[in-house]
């Protein structure tokens, strides 16, 4: 497992702009004409109110416009790239990490499990999963942390500030 965190690939910038560009096209489009519709309570238009909608759509379009200037300056890179390598010149080069991968699933997966499994449930194997990522080998020091990270973040949010925080398993 050691081996699988601490892998890596390369690849051209310009290849890893286009794919992140087209990356959050796709993610802004799909806030855009479904996601704020769904996840956002008041309509978006109503005349002379600024409503909760207001805000996810302007950082939406925003975030498409970003999106496109590097998708389009990818492109550029691109022709430039090939340019450079039929000179003989190097080519600028990134390097990604399968971790950063495997804590944006983390996020997924707290996204996923927190209505079914409550709070504190899901922070805990988040947590005890982040633990094991970050090097941690000893099973009882893992849930000792999480499970005590997630009862007192959960007491502190809940109790003390009265945030409405899922118990899970429909509780």
């Amino acid at each position: 497992m050691d081996k699988l965190l601490k892998t890596t690939f390369k690849t051209t910038k310009a290849k890893a702009d286009i794919g992140v560009g087209l990356l959050f096209i796709a993610f802004s489009l799909f806030m855009l004409f479904y996601g704020i519709k769904k996840w956002a309570s008041v309509s978006f238009g109503s005349v002379g109110i600024v409503t909760d909608r207001l805000f996810p759509y302007i950082v939406m379009i925003v975030m498409l416009a970003m999106s496109v200037c590097i998708l389009v300056l990818g492109l550029f890179d691109l022709k430039q790239d090939q340019k450079r390598a039929a000179a003989g010149q190097p080519v600028a080069e990134v390097e990604f990490s399968i971790f950063a991968l495997l804590v944006f699933l983390l996020g997924l997966f707290v996204i996923k499990f927190m209505k079914l499994l409550g709070y504190p449930l899901t922070v805990a194997i988040v947590l005890l999963a982040a633990y094991y990522m970050l090097g941690g080998r000893k099973l009882w020091q893992g849930l000792l942390v999480s499970i005590g990270f997630a009862a007192v973040s959960y007491l502190f949010f809940a109790v003390y500030l009265g945030v409405s925080l899922r118990l899970g398993f429909g509780l």
